[in-house]
Order: structure tokens, then sequence, then C-alpha cells
């Protein structure tokens, strides 16, 4: 298989189409694109025939660089369309999105991080409340036995003075 190099670029195989090495033509100028627009805007509900095209592309030419044959405005106009399609689609969009950022949801609506939420804190209300429970609970044994203790101390009291009224002697 032969090697040729043209412009820098390798190239495999013999035949080499050089027509793909041809420098770009500038970009289309903002005259030559509102001359495309006004006249397809013109003749909207008309059929673009051949002729029509032909007269277009010379009106284009004469408006400067770059130079391009019927079949490249054509392209240059079915890009341009596609291209302004893509961009209304979304600008729609992102307006879409805008609106329904700016609208809240009424009290009927719900968001489902709302429902997440209002879950997540019913059941973390319901554990508070049995932890509540649980400590009043535990404060009440303690309370029991602290009441238990203080008896036994008033006992102990009692016990002590009895002694001391029986046996004077000691202490």
């Amino acid at each position: 298989m032969d090697e040729v190099i043209i412009d820098e670029v390798l190239v495999c195989g013999s035949v080499v189409d050089e027509s793909k090495y041809v420098a770009k033509q500038p970009k289309t100028t903002n005259k030559q694109i509102k001359k495309i627009i006004d006249t397809m805007q013109e003749n909207e509900k008309l059929e673009f025939t051949d002729v029509m095209w032909s007269d277009l592309s010379n009106e284009l030419n004469e408006l400067g660089p770059p130079i391009h044959s019927i079949k490249e405005w054509r392209k240059v106009w079915s890009n341009y369309k596609y291209n302004h399609k893509k961009s209304r689609i979304s600008a729609r969009s992102i307006e879409e999105e805008s609106r329904v950022a700016r609208t809240a949801p009424t009290a009927m609506e719900s968001i489902p991080w709302e429902d997440a939420f209002k879950s997540f804190r019913s059941e973390f209300n319901k554990k508070f409340e049995s932890i509540v429970q649980n400590q009043q609970r535990f404060l009440n044994q303690q309370q029991e036995i602290i009441d238990n203790q203080n008896q036994i101390l008033q006992n102990q009291k009692v016990l002590l003075e009895q002694t001391k009224c029986c046996h004077p002697n000691k202490e």
C-alpha cells in the first residue's frame, strides 16, 4: 500500500481525493443570513423553486464572501433552520423549567421529596415519643427506689429511737 503525504496529512492508498483538502470558505455573514431570512419570510407561502434559489444565490454572492453554489446556499438555509429550531426548543424548555420553578405547589399538590420528608418526620416523631415514654418509666422507677430508700431510712430511725428508749445506757 502506497503512502502519500498532502499538507502534512498522511493518507493511505494511491488515489487521493484532493477536494477534501480544500481550504474552508469564510463564515456566512450576518447580511447574507438576514437576506435569506427576509426572502424566505416574503415567500413563505410559495414553494421555493430552482429559479428562485438561483436568483437568491446570485444576490447572496453579490453581498460578498463566501461565494456558494445554489446547493451550498440551500445547505446554509437548512442548517440555519435546524439550529434555529434547536435553539427555540431549548429556549422553550428553559422557559418551561423557569415557569415550573416559579410556580409554587398548591396545598393539594405534593412533591415527592415532601412525601419522603413527611414519612421521615412521622417515623422520627414515633421514635421520639417512644424514647420519652421510656425515660418517663425510668424516672418513675428511680423515684420508687428513692421513696423506698427514704422509707428504709425512716424505719431505721424509728428502730434507733426505740432502742434508745429501751436501753438508755447504750449510745
